[in-house]
């Protein structure tokens, strides 16, 4: 009941106008894939209990028992946070594109006053007819990056809608958090929960349980050596998963540590342009630079605070992708679990 009840007030806020990142995310649960994955689990404990009540069960019925709900257990903890890394995508393209509409609008409002400029000059035997005629392809240019603009703003708004189901208002969204990973040790520990990582496991668990079944008294020498060779077979196979999916999780610690470099980049160029948009406005308050000179400097500003945005919505996917590969549940998005 009070998972119904956290859903409506998640309505009621959204429908408020009032959508941050942790409400956004939070919706994974109320995802198709989620809520099947869910019903598997509960069809699998269920299941499980019945094995457990019945005193006919073998001991590798409860071992099969176990290991689909174990596993059903897995496959909601990734479905959970595929979504969530989905939605995430689709909030930060949000704001990235509309961060990007409203530059281009500025842009085009400089590249008005770039051209009067042109033309007043021209006029004035302070221009060529060359500079009008590039000042005119710098507007068209900005025109058309108005309309990119647009264009990707009103997708990226309505792939968010898509995924929520429901409007998600036209207000300007809550700036994303960006989300630390855990260590490297709890990461590993948390890939033994990873689907693909107890699919070969289980299939180990029960080929070692089929021959430990065996004994010479009732089962043939060929059987008892072809149930040691599927076991050994089972073994090899397992540890084989094991590496790619420990490879794997290496490649995305290591992109996460890659793009968490870039962001310092774009740090450190956000703060250079900050330092040239101030050193700007003094030589305007000086009289030595004109308004359309600082409103350029202005607009650079601005766009090194979209750049390093982006590289931190850049760092928050990679974040996403190494949770994944670890079947990792930030508890900080979804609570415990």
């Amino acid at each position: 009941m009070r998972k119904y009840v956290v859903f409506a007030l998640l309505v009621l806020s959204f429908a408020a106008g009032a959508l941050d990142y942790g409400s956004a995310v939070s919706l994974a649960k109320e995802r198709p894939p989620v809520k099947s994955a869910y019903l598997k689990l509960q069809d699998a404990d269920a299941q499980l209990a019945r094995t457990q009540a019945d005193p006919l069960a073998l001991k590798l019925d409860l071992i099969k028992a176990r290991q689909e709900r174990d596993l059903a257990e897995a496959e909601y903890r990734l479905a959970l946070i595929r979504a969530g890394s989905e939605i995430s995508a689709a909030y930060t393209r949000v704001l990235d594109a509309e961060a990007q509409l409203e530059l281009a609008r500025q842009g085009l409002d400089l590249a008005k006053q770039g051209l009067q400029i042109a033309e007043l000059r021209y006029e004035k035997g302070g221009a060529s007819s060359q500079d009008v005629t590039s000042a005119r392809i710098n507007l068209q240019s900005a025109e058309n990056r108005l309309k990119t603009a647009r264009s990707g703003a009103e997708l990226a708004r309505s792939q968010l809608v898509s995924l929520l189901g429901m409007e998600a208002g036209s207000d300007a969204l809550e700036p994303a958090p960006l989300l630390d990973p855990p260590g490297w040790d709890a990461l590993l520990k948390s890939l033994a929960s990873h689907p693909d990582w107890l699919k070969p496991h289980q299939a180990e668990e029960l080929a070692r349980a089929a021959y430990e079944l065996l004994d010479p008294s009732y089962a043939s020498p060929a059987q008892i050596e072809n149930a040691r060779t599927n076991m050994e077979r089972a073994a090899k196979g397992a540890a084989e998963a094991e590496r790619g999916l420990r490879l794997r999780l290496e490649q995305r610690w290591n992109d996460v540590a890659a793009r968490r470099r870039d962001l310092e980049l774009a740090d450190e160029s956000l703060q250079k342009a900050r330092a040239d948009l101030e050193i700007a406005r003094k030589r305007f308050e000086a009289g030595l630079i004109s308004s359309f000179t600082l409103q350029n400097a202005e607009l650079q500003t601005k766009q090194a605070a979209l750049e390093r945005d982006v590289a931190e919505h850049a760092l928050l996917a990679s974040v996403w992708s190494l949770y994944e590969a670890a079947n990792w549940l930030p508890v900080e998005v979804f609570g415990e679990n």
